[in-house]
This record gives C-alpha cells, structure tokens and sequence, in this order.
C-alpha cells in the first residue's frame, strides 16, 4: 500500500534556483522540505479553511430546499 502520491507544482526560476542551492550547498533534502513547508502552511491556515467549511455547511443547510 503506497501511502504518497507523486504531484508536480510550479514553481518559479528564482524557487527552482533557491531549492538547487539547498540541495547542492547545504545538503537538504528538497522534498522533504517541501513536504514540511506545505504541512506548516496547512497547520497555519487549519482555523481558517475549517472557518470557511462551516460557513458553507450552514449556508447548504439555509439553502437546501430548491425553490424550483
């Protein structure tokens, strides 16, 4: 059972470059980091996305009834 999938993201020259750097000159492992860059942005937008989810379930909730 494979528990990650591959994805591409676009990025642009200058992140491209930035990220060879860290490879090359200090060793980092890329994917990792970004696997922990996209967590912690996750973790810091959590309140606001689960915000947001609520507003649309209560706003389904108001609406559910089609009036045609």
């Amino acid at each position: 059972m494979q528990l990650t999938e591959y994805h591409k993201f676009i990025c642009t020259p200058e992140q491209k470059r930035t990220l060879k750097i860290l490879h090359t000159k200090y060793k980092i492992n890329t994917s990792q980091f970004i696997r922990e860059a996209i967590n912690e942005k996750l973790q810091r937008d959590k309140s606001g996305i689960i915000c947001k989810f609520s507003e649309v379930q209560e706003y389904v909730r108001k609406y559910n009834e089609c009036v045609f």
